[in-house]
């Protein structure tokens, strides 16, 4: 069956929306039409009535045109079936097309049954390895016209150079340049151009033998969209609705263009209550240049048992932030979101249901999502001159780096150069095979050596972030630090700065009333870290002192002298009349039995910890409430859960308060805080 020439113009312009969906280029560069020439026959024409090139003919004979690799191009025959597009119909069209060919003497006989066996039994990785290789969808003439070189990008995605002083296709000679055709130009060289993977394509065709848990993660989340507007319409049907005798579609995958992907019940896979962390590296295009280390099975399968014991999740979690209500006292329903649970039929025809797919694709995704290095991201030794790949991989120049940053934004400390000595060795980190990809390079790795601080890494929370639970009886203010206080009792013996400049003030409605206030143990600060099962904690919260509220020279609340002691060079300690607190903290977490209960404000929650705590109110202080605290649930990448810490200041209760200082009657009737941290016992 001849296929029409208005189906193949539109047949290319699908190909290039479909195969080149990242291309900066102008698309009328790509497929504008272009001014008739004299030529009297098409690109199919002059290769078929070549004699030395009855083996590249053959080729085009057989190889399928594919709009992704699940979908051959067709229209449909009078008796409705369907006829696959060849790329003998496309270069029989009337669209301008650029070959770069190869005659019959220039394929070894272990090469044209390597690549006849390719194009009858895996047409799509024919098209993009061999034909997409070796072809552009405009006309690029071999003729110096006043640039020596420039870049070209060819139908499979790829950006070659074409060298007009040396007659080269990415670096393969030309033997015969600018056979002009009735669409096109053909040009005949030395050998077939060498294909080299992208990164993504490497995962997903190139190592399956070893790769397979990686490439079975990310083809999973291939995701392929239908564009009407490109597709070949034909009659509706019977109900009036369009149907098409050939379609395009554009495939994608989610991990490579977002960092972060929340997800809806209406997503069939994921319709689970986590965030999914993204990789945002966009490893399947050629635009930008990457290092990503990948596991190997034997890799993979350690990190999932080494991962295991912190995703220890239950079947239902409460929606936390539906409980914030100012009172919190009319909380006696509230939706119950459950995590994402897999159905699983058992012999017999029941049903029942697993939490292991919610642990299962948060260890997979926290293997994956940290693995990914852009190298124009990555800090400069010198101001203004960007690495090479060879500088900053090959030559080991990241070494010298004092960190390097992954494309989740997370800093990776090089422990030999950072002066707090975290991190880890990066030698390690990038210890594997390292091979080079059209867009980069991997680094197939046979340990997952990812840095603990990176995936385990402390809990802060900053309190000034307004995410709270309060009693009637409590009241907040976010102060900011005064700047006017003297620079030597801020960085001296009596002060100490603030994480971000801030801190909250809790104190109670009336002169008898104390503040009861809690937080959210959730991350506030990079990755948003979140507190897990099969890990020991130390809790300790940042206190700010009484006279950090001052905004005048002269202290409003109490006696200060500004002078310096003569012979001690520091500020008279006896001058400064501390407030004294003491404060009760409850720590709670979620538990299934609470599923049974009409109330689930974290108060009816269960009880982890209870201490009383005296805090003397000298300085900013960072005071530990509970050590070696282990979560009996894991809270990891769970959206909108988490466990509680409560504190209520006891500042007027008798006899509980010990004064160390002349017995100072100076107690404190509300607090400062800074923040809450959560650090993990390594």
């Amino acid at each position: 069956m001849k296929i029409g020439r208005k189906y193949i113009g539109i047949l290319v312009t699908g190909l290039a929306l479909a195969t080149v969906p990242s291309c900066t280029d102008t698309w009328n560069e790509h497929y504008a039409a272009e001014d008739v020439n004299t030529a009297k026959e098409t690109l199919w024409e002059t290769i078929e009535s070549r004699e030395d090139m009855s083996k590249f003919a053959e080729l085009m004979k057989l190889a399928k045109f594919y709009r992704d690799e699940n979908h051959p191009a067709y229209t449909t025959n009078e008796q409705g079936e369907k006829v696959y597009y060849t790329y003998a119909d496309l270069l029989d069209g009337n669209n301008a097309v650029t070959l770069w060919a190869v005659a019959d003497d220039a394929l070894s006989p272990e090469e044209w049954e390597k690549w006849k066996t390719m194009a009858e039994n895996d047409g799509y990785n024919f098209q993009q390895q061999f034909i997409g290789n070796h072809m552009a969808l405009s006309r690029k003439p071999m003729t110096f016209t006043g640039i020596s070189s420039e870049k070209v990008r060819l139908v499979n995605n790829k950006l070659v150079e074409l060298d007009y002083a040396e007659s080269t296709f990415a670096s393969v000679k030309v033997r015969e340049a600018n056979i002009g055709t009735r669409n096109g130009l053909l040009h005949v060289i030395e050998k077939p151009s060498d294909f080299d993977y992208n990164i993504y394509e490497y995962i997903k065709f190139g190592g399956k033998d070893y790769l397979s848990k990686i490439s079975e993660y990310f083809v999973k989340r291939d995701t392929t969209y239908f564009l009407a507007s490109s597709s070949i319409e034909g009659l509706p049907d019977e109900d009036g609705n369009p149907t098409y005798v050939d379609s395009v579609y554009f495939m994608d995958n989610m991990n490579f263009s977002r960092s972060w992907y929340n997800p809806t019940d209406a997503d069939a896979t994921d319709a689970w209550m986590n965030n999914l962390k993204m990789m945002h590296a966009r490893i399947n295009v050629e635009d930008s240049t990457y290092i990503v280390v990948i596991p190997t099975d034997q890799a993979w399968d350690a990190a999932v048992s080494k991962l295991t014991p912190y995703y220890s999740y239950v079947s239902t979690y409460p929606r936390m932030d539906k409980l914030k209500q100012e009172t919190a006292k009319s909380a006696k329903s509230i939706d119950i979101f459950g995590a994402r649970k897999t159905k699983y039929t058992t012999s017999d025809g029941s049903l029942y249901e697993t939490t292991d797919s919610l642990r299962d694709t948060n260890i997979t995704m926290d293997i994956v999502s940290p693995m990914a290095f852009n190298l124009n991201e990555q800090p400069q030794l010198e101001k203004g001159v960007k690495w090479t790949m060879e500088e900053f991989l090959l030559n080991g120049g990241y070494l010298e780096c004092e960190y390097l940053l992954n494309t989740l934004g997370d800093t990776i400390f090089n422990i030999a150069k950072d002066p707090q000595k975290r991190g880890c060795d990066l030698s390690v980190l990038f210890a594997g095979v390292q091979k080079k990809m059209s867009n980069g390079y991997v680094i197939e790795a046979s340990e997952w050596n990812v840095p603990e601080d990176i995936w385990n890494r402390a809990i802060d929370v900053e309190c000034t972030y307004n995410d709270y639970y309060k009693s009637n009886a409590t009241l907040y203010a976010v102060k900011t630090l005064n700047n006017t206080i003297a620079k030597n009792w801020i960085d001296g013996k009596y002060g100490g700065r603030l994480s971000m400049q801030n801190y909250m003030r809790c104190y109670g409605t009336g002169t008898n009333t104390l503040p009861d206030i809690a937080f959210p143990l959730e991350g506030s600060k990079q990755g948003s870290a979140y507190a897990t099962s099969g890990q020991k904690y130390d809790i300790k919260v940042v206190m700010v002192p009484r006279w950090y509220e001052d905004s005048q020279e002269t202290p409003i609340f109490f006696k200060v002298n500004t002078e310096e002691n003569p012979e001690t060079g520091e500020l008279d300690t006896l001058s400064i009349e501390y407030q004294h607190n003491l404060m009760t903290f409850t720590l709670y977490y979620w538990t299934e039995a609470m599923i049974a209960k009409d109330d689930y404000r974290y108060d009816k929650q269960q009880k982890l910890e209870k201490k009383d705590v005296y805090w003397n109110g000298e300085k900013v202080d960072t005071i530990t409430v509970f050590e070696n605290v282990e979560f009996p649930v894991s809270y990891k990448n769970i959206r909108n859960a988490y466990p509680i810490l409560r504190i209520k200041s006891q500042g007027y209760a008798k006899g509980k308060c010990v004064c160390t200082k002349n017995n100072d009657p100076h107690h404190s009737s509300y607090f400062n805080i800074d923040r809450i941290i959560l650090e993990p016992v390594k």
